[in-house]
């Protein structure tokens, strides 16, 4: 009886350790997607030529590519994964699609409310993270 809940609570313990791990993984990739998006959104916004939405819309563009290589490179790795998989790009795509529209959707009500783009895109950020990581980890990478 003692064996079996060494065992139970090993497994409950190395379960927890593995999603902390993910967790920690997904996070630092999705840091550096975050700053390649926030710096160029600050940078087109400086330049002042373009809307807030196309800025917003380019630069999460530019950041997705970065999240898409390295997930598939460092978090949710499998054995003989291509990069390229046409089914998980287009599901990525779709992730990027519905971060990208969560992104605009609270950029728009922060700037109605509050008129300023970059509070609006830190605020963004926050809720598109949760929703696009549970949409890659249960539909894109299960």
């Amino acid at each position: 009886m003692c064996v079996l809940k060494i065992l139970k609570y090993s497994l409950i313990k190395f379960t927890l350790i593995s999603k902390i791990s993910f967790l920690i993984k997904y996070s630092l990739v999705s840091v550096a997607a975050l700053f390649l998006d926030y710096s160029s959104y600050v940078l087109l916004v400086l330049l002042g030529r373009f809307n807030l939405f196309f800025c917003a819309s380019l630069s999460y563009s530019l950041g997705l590519i970065l999240a898409y290589i390295l997930l598939v490179k460092k978090v949710f790795i499998r054995k003989n994964q291509k990069i390229i998989d046409n089914k998980k790009i287009f599901l990525f795509i779709l992730s990027g699609l519905l971060g990208l529209v969560i992104t605009n959707f609270v950029i728009h009500i922060y700037i109605a409310n509050f008129n300023n783009p970059y509070y609006a895109k830190l605020c963004a950020v926050f809720f598109s993270f949760f929703s696009v990581l549970f949409f890659r980890k249960y539909i894109v990478f299960k």
